[in-house]
């Protein structure tokens, strides 16, 4: 009996020996594919909600992790879900428990989570705040501004948001709603003063690159928003309003990052 247990062990490690049993590539490192939730290393590809380090693609569904310049893309939680911040980075993070995160340049905003539970007149006012912010910081910008197309910009942020709040009060009133003020309008309100203080305080030397680099991280922030409001909305007048205001608000976006790099060139 003691030899045919230990010849089984014998028999056992030879064959544990060979590369079926723990060759290099099963545990995904050196650029091979692991499949079940492990850990890819190398910059291949990782499924199943894993970690992907070294520059490849990380595809997990529950908001797996991707290190090293890749994409990551998560499921498992709707945007707005825990805040939405937008501030420094480049790239864009969708899904998961922490909401949604969107690069750019400028400092770090962020939205309370009460953002997705708002009611269409608390959307309204939302906008609306959301728009004034827009203009009083404009109003500055017009005064101060130094470079002729950061003024003309400046002058176009009036002009636009103006329209969008008066657009915003058409439709309160053909839908007979008054607009509820609530934790994200207090934050945009808030955000907007320290803004307008800090331009206030600016010297003109800085002043251009520091409104335009808030008009970025503004407009993203106010796009993020946007999305979040689309997928609450009851009222499809007020979807199509967000629509419209999406387009208008991507344009802005686009253009502020035009004269950031002029600025810089």
């Amino acid at each position: 009996m003691t030899r045919k247990i230990g010849y089984a062990i014998v028999t056992l490690a030879l064959a544990c020996a060979v590369p079926a049993c723990g060759d290099d590539d099963d545990d995904g490192t050196g650029g091979s594919t692991s499949t079940g939730g492990g850990t890819n290393t190398g910059g291949g590809t990782n499924t199943g909600g894993g970690t992907g380090t070294g520059g490849g693609t990380g595809t997990g569904t529950g908001g797996g992790t991707s290190t090293g310049g890749g994409t990551n893309t998560g499921t498992g939680g709707d945007p707005g879900t825990g805040g939405l911040q937008s501030g420094n980075g480049g790239g864009q993070q969708v899904g998961g428990t922490g909401g949604t995160a969107t690069g750019g340049t400028g400092a770090a905003q962020s939205i309370p989570p009460e953002a997705a539970n708002l009611t269409d007149a608390q959307i309204l006012d939302a906008l609306v705040t959301a728009n004034q912010g827009e203009i009083d910081a404009a109003m500055i910008a017009v005064d101060h501004g130094q470079d002729a197309a950061v003024t003309a910009f400046a002058q176009m942020m009036i002009e636009d948001h103006t329209q969008a709040n008066e657009d915003i009060q058409g439709l309160a009133e053909q839908k007979s709603l008054t607009p509820s003020s609530n934790a994200v309008s207090a934050t945009l309100k808030t955000h907007a003063q320290a803004e307008a203080r800090e331009l206030n305080s600016t010297n003109e030397s800085s002043f251009d690159r520091i409104y335009m680099q808030n008009q970025i991280t503004d407009h993203q922030l106010v796009l993020a928003l946007l999305q979040v409001f689309d997928g609450i909305a009851d009222d499809d007048a007020l979807k199509t309003q967000l629509t419209a205001m999406r387009t208008t608000v991507t344009a802005h976006l686009q253009h502020a990052q035009s004269i950031v790099t002029d600025l810089n060139d």
